[in-house]
């Protein structure tokens, strides 16, 4: 809630130019401007508004104090035409009524006001500053002057008042203008006015009461969502590292089998070089076994170095990369699963000459998944398919099993980690993902088409890489 309105400011300020001040240079430091003077909405701290009170008593003290000040800042009186329509329905007690009821608590709404017949020509007023905020007896003071100053505004002459301040309280004693009190009674009419401006400012009141409840929910509800968004950005980095350590197992698992031919290689062909030398001593090793074992060893090191940068979820190395051989050795690893399940996985024919910028590691493991997925999903006897073509955005390669489908309500979820149906079968729920964030990664999008007893087809979409002329 606005402890001080803004039309408060623009009240300070007016005051303050009239008498020649430059405002500015006592805003210094403080979080308002003379902008703000002329907002009709909002308001600012009270401990701004003390601060600036206390700045201007000061500045005013060469121009007579703050108190003539706010006094002599009152409008001239109303002209003479006017004044005795204006007296017949409003009378200098009317106007420091409505102050107390209405207009201070509109400027102050931390204050409290109460008003008071002590006889038919003395009333007084009391304002108060609740405790949990600073005292500021300068601002009791200006207000001395507003209350002298307002039978003035009418054209009748100054009230006296007398104040008598206390901590965070001032009482005003106030004697009313004599030909106030000699004016003829009130008639019915004019009580029915001041009853519909009491119970405009009552609505005001309420109003306002409205909207600083509506702003205090607002900033709650801002509040809430930046602690909320806070907690799911926690928690998504905390789901994508769990994600990457689960799979890691299972990228492992897969690579296993791929690290170990290079290796092989490597292996059968220093002993040939090996069983050479010991046959006859001044043999020489040929250049082309050298390079063997020096391009099956980067290989394997390029195999690994994939590896570790998935696991720490580094960007990976990247380079064009023939997609029938990289769908070939998917298909190696998978064979041992599809022998044990009875299901056969075939290649349809496809254009050998396209090819991807890719991890060739990474994408293998992502058809690994999709395949091994497949494979799971088909009964014994049953095949799965895989083909890759040419499209207009680029390569789709496609893996079609023969399984009972995907259920409806099953489908939104299957691309979320951990999310598994055949958790009672030891699944883990990351191969799906697994496969959707690599592909991700490289730019492209898993498309899952799906009917029941119709079998799955999960679609790769990946840019196509076109080598420069």
């Amino acid at each position: 809630m606005a402890e001080v309105s803004y039309r408060s400011l623009g009240f300070v300020v007016d005051v303050l130019a009239r008498r020649g001040v430059d405002v500015a240079p006592l805003l210094h430091g403080l979080p308002i401007s003379v902008d703000d003077a002329s907002r009709l909405r909002g308001g600012f701290a009270w401990s701004t508004f003390a601060e600036l009170i206390r700045r201007a008593t000061v500045a005013l003290e060469p121009h007579g104090g703050i108190e003539r000040a706010v006094y002599e800042h009152a409008e001239a009186p109303l002209p003479a035409w006017l004044s005795p329509v204006v007296r017949a329905l409003v009378r200098p007690r009317d106007i420091l009524w409505m102050g107390a009821r209405w207009m201070g608590r509109s400027m102050w709404p931390i204050t409290r006001a109460t008003f008071e017949d002590i006889s038919r020509s003395r009333v007084r007023e009391t304002i108060e500053i609740p405790p949990e905020y600073e005292d500021v007896p300068e601002f009791f003071v200006a207000v001395r002057g507003a209350i002298r100053s307002a039978p003035r505004v009418l054209g009748y002459a100054d009230a006296l008042v007398d104040m008598e301040l206390q901590p965070r309280r001032a009482i005003y004693t106030i004697e009313l203008p004599t030909r106030a009190i000699a004016a003829s009674p009130r008639s019915a009419p004019d009580e029915e006015i001041l009853k519909a401006i009491e119970e405009m400012g009552a609505q005001l009141d309420e109003l306002q009461a409205t909207q600083d409840a509506l702003r205090a929910i607002n900033a709650d509800l801002e509040e809430r969502v930046r602690d909320r968004t806070r907690e799911l950005l926690v928690s998504r980095a905390r789901l994508e590292e769990s994600h990457r350590l689960a799979s890691l197992g299972t990228l492992a698992a897969g690579i296993a089998h791929e690290i170990n031919n290079p290796l092989a290689a490597i292996q059968a062909t220093a002993q040939l070089a090996q069983a050479q030398q010991r046959r006859d001593p001044s043999h020489r090793v040929e250049d082309e076994v050298l390079s063997r074992i020096v391009d099956e060893a980067r290989r394997g090191s390029r195999i690994v170095r994939g590896l570790l940068q998935f696991a720490r979820g580094e960007p990976a190395e990247r380079w064009p990369t023939q997609l029938a051989l990289v769908v070939d050795r998917a298909l190696v690893v998978a064979s041992d699963l599809a022998e044990q399940a009875g299901v056969r996985v075939v290649l349809e024919p496809s254009d050998a000459s396209l090819s991807v910028v890719a991890n060739p590691v990474q994408l293998e493991q992502a058809l690994l998944c999709l395949v091994s997925n497949a494979i799971e999903a088909t009964a014994p006897t049953g095949a799965v398919v895989v083909r890759w073509a040419r499209t207009e955005a680029g390569v789709r390669i496609s893996v079609v099993d023969a399984g009972a489908g995907i259920a409806a309500d099953v489908l939104p979820r299957v691309l979320e980690p951990f999310f598994t149906t055949r958790i009672d079968e030891g699944a883990s729920g990351l191969g799906l993902s697994t496969a959707h964030g690599i592909v991700e990664q490289h730019g492209g999008r898993i498309e899952i088409e799906t009917a029941p007893g119709a079998g799955t087809s999960v679609h790769v979409d990946l840019p196509a890489h076109s080598p420069e002329p």
